[in-house]
């Protein structure tokens, strides 16, 4: 009886001392919170870049129409159901979107559209338009 009771002793004393070794090394080393990073808006043309890297053309005409929308939705708060291009033209102009910005903007959908209809064989990745597309998101972007 006296063996199981200095056993249970012995294991009790082990974890208080552990107990307070850990409080010991908590307060030894200082927890140091890290500033948080800055939280960045996803790229909208993150599929149109990733299409044009893996050379997928109809994917990445979508990928740019599909990134423009993105844009242009948040920007103007023009609902999915009510995107219309006359529309969003026009709350573009609205905002401040210059005229050259708004007729780039009815070129790379011209564009989209057009090379849909290609078929896939003869259609290929245009890089210059996922250039004026990063030039159009920008330029969005930027409107108050």
């Amino acid at each position: 009886m006296g063996g199981v009771l200095l056993l249970l002793f012995m294991v009790i004393s082990g974890f208080v001392y552990l107990g307070k070794k850990k409080q010991q090394i908590a307060a030894i080393v200082p927890i140091v919170a890290a500033d948080p990073l800055p939280v960045l808006p996803p790229d909208p043309l993150a599929a149109a870049k990733q299409a044009a890297e893996q050379d997928m053309p109809n994917a990445f005409y979508k990928a740019i129409a599909g990134g423009l929308w993105t844009v242009i939705a948040k920007k103007t708060g023009l609902p999915v159901a009510a995107q219309q291009k006359e529309m969003a033209i026009s709350l573009l102009a609205l905002k401040g979107l210059s005229t050259d910005h708004l007729q780039l903007l009815k070129e790379c959908w011209n564009q989209c559209e057009w090379a849909l209809y290609v078929p896939a064989g003869d259609n290929v990745v245009n890089p210059h338009l996922l250039a004026q597309a990063v030039q159009l998101v920008v330029a969005i972007e930027q409107l108050t």
